[in-house]
């Protein structure tokens, strides 16, 4: 199904201009630190099926741990991908141990029902997480040392994720918990032997 984009970036502008409420009357004046770090950035659209919702990552400056924090935000949509309430965010990375995780790289599952994501909130390298759009919590489902490199991808019929990631050579890619096995193990042994 082909994606409306250029909607969808209007989208993602309207609520970048509502999230950073600039009154546009205000008097030009030098970009200041703190201007920067008020900045939000956000990236990753992803629009439901039924073009009813907009999932994005926002992220914001952490002064107090010198760190960006994203989440993952939700945006009901009306008529024409126009942003039709407040977006609401939908992930939570700050609830982790160390209160400094990211949620990002959002994609929807091609049946709607399912959002992956990339997310450091055990404070570790980026692992894959799936949550179910109709509610419940996030499920953790990978445990790899050197994490997860990049956006996720859903296979055609929803069932699987495709994620580029790095494992050693002689590590079995299948099943799943066999390969994280053999990373951590690797991992291991490679840090006590250099």
């Amino acid at each position: 199904m082909l994606r409306p984009t250029a909607t969808v970036s209007v989208s993602l502008a309207l609520v970048l201009s509502a999230a950073i409420g600039a009154p546009a009357t205000a008097a030009p004046r030098p970009f200041t630190f703190d201007d920067y770090a008020r900045l939000v950035k956000l990236g990753d659209p992803q629009v439901t099926p039924d073009l009813r919702m907009l999932f994005f990552s926002q992220a914001r400056a952490r002064l107090d741990t010198n760190r960006w924090q994203s989440a993952i935000w939700m945006q009901p949509l009306g008529a024409g991908l126009v942003p039709s309430g407040p977006a609401v965010q939908f992930s939570f990375p700050e609830r982790g141990p160390k209160s400094e995780g990211q949620d990002l790289l959002p994609r929807l599952s091609p049946d709607g029902q399912k959002l992956a994501f990339l997310s450091t909130r055990e404070g570790s390298a980026p692992q894959l997480y799936v949550l179910n759009l109709l509610g419940g919590e996030a499920r953790k489902l990978t445990s790899l040392s050197a994490g997860i490199s990049g956006a996720p991808r859903w296979t055609p019929d929803s069932r699987a994720l495709i994620v580029p990631a790095r494992l050693f050579a002689d590590c079995p890619p299948f099943p799943a918990a066999a390969a994280a096995e053999c990373d951590h193990k690797r991992s291991e042994a490679q840090e006590k032997n250099p």
